[in-house]
């Protein structure tokens, strides 16, 4: 029955995405949130790569239009996209399992294809105000799951809403997410991520952009405008309860970081007092929460913690056991479970992954990890630079959501210093979307200075 839904609700996308192509990319983003989702029939179904014939036959039908706004980006970012796979896949030449590094390979370059696809289409179909409803749409659906989650098991102990068969690997042990505080035992909802501090990286992208929306000066605003202002706070609401309620510390460090460099950005480019005063008191009550909570879950996940230190050296001796090229892409896991686990001195019954920026000197090498390195550097500096170009208008509604993407962005990837999620596709999808949202507020700016 599940599969017979999903195809059609394939169907029914697809000829949407097909016919309405401006209508490819808000597909994309509700299709996010279900890059993690399993059936129960055993096996991964990965909606966003199942929609790839559509995305090449939408590419394929559109070819001659949006072919312009291509040749529209960065030369140092164009050359970045292309030496990321063609790094990895000369490490996979050198790979202990070729074919698992030769799989994940592919799934670097669908990534990369996603990325320019959002940029492209974005640029093209000029319908910014319906990719960011939709984002929002997204980020509520994900939090309310959450919320759900959460609550149905505090008070009738259901396991993810008796969804977990459907939704949710039945590989992992739902116990994995569940905390026991005092007399509560409480689960640490994954919505439909599959994993607790994946989905509050994800919500932390967006939760500067939903508090900065409150201080936007609405003099000058259409009604329309201001009706959706309104539905964004109460969204915040929602969102900021869910990422609590996530427990993740490496989210809740990342993002008190990114509120702080976010802050220092405000005090010399938007001179709002009361927003000031609401980041530097979000900054100092997140700083107290750290000081005060994390001893106390440092005590109840001691485990988490000691998993962490152990993922991390041992990516490190990886690294210094294969530093040009690594041991592929793909196979920590491999290499963790085959040369690693039997000897390690306490009781480890699962293998995750080592902070991401080790992971990619463990898997790919010094060679692959500069070709990571000089994206992501390309990317923030085109970003900052384009960002400094807008701040002449700075009360303008682009210059609050742009500056505070990147700090959004900015928190995940201090998250990933603990974590190795970066990689997913919906990473890719956000700074493909973003980064033409910016291109487009750039010249808007440029237009109205002029």
């Amino acid at each position: 029955m599940i599969i017979i839904a999903i195809i059609i609700i394939y169907l029914i996308l697809g000829f949407i995405a097909l016919n309405y192509p401006k209508l490819l990319v808000p597909i994309l983003i509700l299709l996010m949130p279900l890059e993690r989702f399993n059936s129960y029939i055993g096996f991964t179904l990965d909606p966003i790569a199942m929609f790839f014939p559509v995305i090449i036959m939408s590419i394929w039908i559109n070819y001659h239009s949006i072919i312009e706004y291509a040749k529209t980006m960065n030369k140092y970012l164009k050359i970045s996209l292309i030496a990321i796979p063609v790094t990895i896949l000369i490490s996979d030449f050198f790979s202990i399992d070729k074919f698992l590094s030769f799989k994940s390979t592919i799934y670097i370059v669908l990534s990369i294809l996603l990325f320019l696809i959002c940029y492209i289409y974005t640029l093209y179909y000029k319908n910014t105000m319906t990719i960011l409803v939709t984002f929002f749409i997204t980020i509520l659906l994900v939090s309310f799951y959450g919320i759900l989650q959460f609550f149905g098991y505090l008070f009738y102990k259901f396991d993810t809403l008796d969804l977990h068969n459907i939704l949710h690997s039945t590989t992992i042990n739902p116990s994995t997410f569940i905390l026991h505080i005092g007399h509560f035992s409480i689960l640490r909802p994954d919505s439909t991520f599959n994993d607790v501090n994946t989905t509050a990286g994800f919500i932390a992208i967006f939760i500067p952009i939903l508090l900065i929306l409150y201080f936007i000066n609405r003099k000058n605003l259409t009604s329309k405008t201001k009706k959706l202002l309104l539905v964004l706070n109460l969204l915040s609401i929602i969102v900021f309860f869910f990422f609590i309620i996530t427990f993740s510390k490496s989210s809740l460090i990342g993002i008190t970081i990114a509120f702080f460099l976010l802050l220092l950005y405000y005090y010399k480019t938007y001179k709002n007092k009361h927003l000031l005063y609401i980041l530097e008191a979000y900054f100092i009550i997140a700083v107290i929460s750290s000081v005060i909570i994390f001893p106390y879950i440092y005590s109840l996940q001691k485990y988490s913690f000691d998993t962490h230190i152990l993922l991390l050296q041992s990516s490190i001796n990886i690294f210094k056991k294969f530093p040009i090229f690594g041991t592929g892409l793909g196979t920590f896991t491999y290499y963790f479970g085959l040369y690693i686990k039997p000897f390690i001195p306490f009781y480890y019954n699962n293998i995750d992954t080592p902070p991401l920026f080790t992971l990619w000197l463990s898997e790919i090498g010094i060679v692959g990890f500069l070709s990571y390195m000089f994206f992501l550097i390309t990317y923030f500096s085109i970003f900052w630079k384009k960002l400094e170009i807008i701040t002449k208008n700075r009360k303008s509604i682009d210059f609050i959501i742009i500056s505070a993407f990147m700090s959004g962005l900015l928190a995940l990837l201090i998250a990933n210093l603990f974590h190795s999620y970066f990689d997913l596709f919906f990473n890719w999808i956000i700074m493909g979307t973003f980064l033409a949202i910016l291109e487009k507020a750039t010249k808007k700016s440029i237009l109205h200075n002029n």
